[in-house]
C-alpha cells in the first residue's frame, strides 16, 4: 500500500502531465490555417501563448512539487524574482518613466520612413536598394532617390491639384523612379491634363480609402483611378479587417514593454518568405509574389470588392468618377521568358497564378466599374526585351512605369471619345 506522501506525488506528475499534454493541445488548436507575419512563427497570437506558457509553467510546478520540497521552494525562488522584475519593468514602462520604445526600437533614417505617412511639404534625398534583392544578399547597386511632396503629403511635388488622382500603394509611388518618369507624369504629359497621385507604402485597398477620406483632397468633378496590386492586396485586405477589429492601443499598451518584446520576437521569428529567381537571357531576375500572393486568402477578393463598391458610391454622392486598374504580378508577366532552375517550386504557372484577374473583370462588368488589365502591355514589352521591374524588386522601374501609363492615357482617351 502507498504511503500518502507517494500516492500525492503520483497525483501531482499526473496532473503535471495533462497540463503539459493540455499546453500542446492549446497551440495546435489555436495554430492559425493563414499564416500570418503578426503571429508568432506565423502561427499563434499572444492570447494562445499566454495560456499555453501559463499552463507549462503550472505542469513545472507540480513536478518540482513532486520531487521533493527543496526542488519546490527551488521553483518559486527562481520565478518570482523574474516576475516582480518583469511587472516592475512593464509599470515603468506605462508610467512613463523607461522609453522602452526607443530603447528597443530605434529610429531609422529619414529615407527610409518617407512613404509610409502624409508629410506634408518635405524634400528628401538619398539611396535605397532593391527589395528582393537586399533580403536575398543578392549584390546590387543602390538606386538614388528624391522624395517631394505636395501640401497634402503625396508625391506630387508643387502640384497638389488634379483633375485625375491616381489612387493607390508603392506601385504608383515609384519611389524608387524619378518623379518625372512616374506613372502619373507620364500620363500627365500623354493626355495634357493635370493628373496627381494618391499613394503611401504598404496599404491596403481599403486603407487606400481611408487616406482619400483623411487627407482632405476635392474630390468634386474628378476621377479617381485606384491601382490593385495582384502581389500583395490580397493579403493587405486580410491584414486591414484583422487590425480594424481590434481596438486602438492607448498610450499604456504603446509603453508596454510586453507588447514590444512580444512584436520583436514576432519580427525574428518569421524570417523573409521564400523568394525565387529564374534567368532571362544572362540576366537573373527574383520574384516574391508567386503562390504565396493568393493561397488561403482567396476570400479577400469578396471583401475588396465590396470595398471598391461603398468607396465608388461615396465618389458619386461626391460629384466624382471610378475607375479600377489591375496590375498584375512580375512573375505573370515575365514567367513565360523564364529558364527555371531545375526543381523549382515557380516553375509551374498554373500553381503559381491566381484567378484575381477574371474575378476582377467579372465584378467591374457586372458593377459597370471602368476597368482595365494592364497584364498585355507589360507582357508585350517583356516580350521585346524591356523589363518592366527592377531586377531584384517588386516594383516597376522607369520602363514600368511608361508602359503603364502609355496604354492607361490610350484608355482615359477613349473615354473621351
Amino acid at each position: 500500500m502507498d504511503r500518502p506522501g507517494t500516492r500525492y506525488r503520483r497525483i501531482a506528475i499526473a496532473v503535471a502531465v495533462l497540463l503539459a499534454a493540455g499546453s500542446i493541445a492549446v497551440l495546435i488548436v489555436s495554430a492559425s490555417e493563414i499564416a500570418s507575419e503578426d503571429m508568432l512563427f506565423g502561427l499563434w497570437r499572444l492570447r494562445h501563448m499566454i495560456v499555453a506558457a501559463g499552463l507549462m509553467l503550472i505542469a513545472v510546478a507540480l513536478l518540482c512539487l513532486s520531487a521533493g520540497r527543496g526542488a519546490w521552494l527551488g521553483f518559486w525562488v527562481s520565478v518570482i524574482p523574474v516576475g516582480l522584475l518583469l511587472v516592475v519593468m512593464e509599470l515603468a514602462g506605462r508610467a512613463g518613466l523607461v522609453d522602452w520604445a526607443a530603447l528597443l526600437s530605434p529610429q531609422p533614417a529619414e529615407g527610409q520612413t518617407v512613404g509610409w505617412t502624409l508629410r506634408p511639404e518635405i524634400n528628401v534625398q538619398g539611396q535605397t536598394g532593391q527589395d528582393i534583392a537586399a533580403r536575398l544578399g543578392l549584390p546590387h547597386d543602390p538606386i538614388p532617390f528624391e522624395f517631394q511632396t505636395d501640401s497634402y503629403g503625396f508625391r506630387n511635388g508643387d502640384e497638389a491639384t488634379g483633375d485625375i488622382i491616381f489612387l493607390g500603394d508603392s506601385i504608383v509611388l515609384g519611389a524608387a523612379v524619378p518623379m518625372a518618369e512616374t506613372i502619373t507624369e507620364v500620363v500627365e504629359d500623354a493626355l495634357g491634363r493635370p493628373v496627381m497621385q494618391a499613394a503611401l507604402l504598404g496599404l491596403s485597398i481599403q486603407g487606400q480609402h481611408d487616406m482619400l477620406r483623411e487627407s482632405g483632397l476635392p474630390l468634386a468633378g474628378k476621377t479617381v483611378v485606384q491601382f490593385l496590386f495582384e502581389g500583395n492586396d490580397l493579403h493587405d485586405s486580410h491584414a486591414y479587417r484583422n487590425q480594424s477589429a481590434k481596438s486602438a492601443p492607448d498610450a499604456a499598451g504603446r509603453a508596454s514593454l510586453g507588447r514590444l518584446v512580444w512584436d520583436r520576437l514576432v519580427t525574428l521569428s518569421n524570417p523573409p518568405a521564400p523568394f525565387y529567381t529564374c534567368r532571362i537571357g544572362d540576366q537573373t531576375v527574383a520574384f516574391l509574389w508567386t503562390r504565396r500572393s493568393f493561397v488561403g486568402v482567396e476570400g479577400e477578393v469578396a471583401e475588396i470588392t465590396k470595398a471598391i463598391s461603398t468607396f465608388r458610391e461615396e465618389l458619386r454622392r461626391e460629384g466624382a468618377d471610378y475607375a479600377l486598374v489591375l496590375v498584375p504580378t512580375k512573375y505573370r508577366v515575365l514567367e513565360q521568358q523564364c529558364a527555371f532552375p531545375p526543381g523549382s517550386p515557380i516553375a509551374d504557372p498554373t500553381a503559381n497564378l491566381s484567378a484575381l484577374p477574371a474575378e476582377l473583370s467579372r465584378f467591374a462588368e457586372a458593377e459597370s466599374v471602368r476597368f482595365i488589365d494592364l497584364t498585355p502591355p507589360l507582357i508585350a514589352a517583356a516580350q521585346q526585351g524591356k523589363l518592366p521591374w527592377f531586377w531584384g524588386d517588386t516594383h516597376w522601374n522607369s520602363t514600368g512605369h511608361a508602359v503603364a501609363g502609355k496604354r492607361i492615357a490610350d484608355w482615359l482617351s477613349d473615354w473621351d471619345g
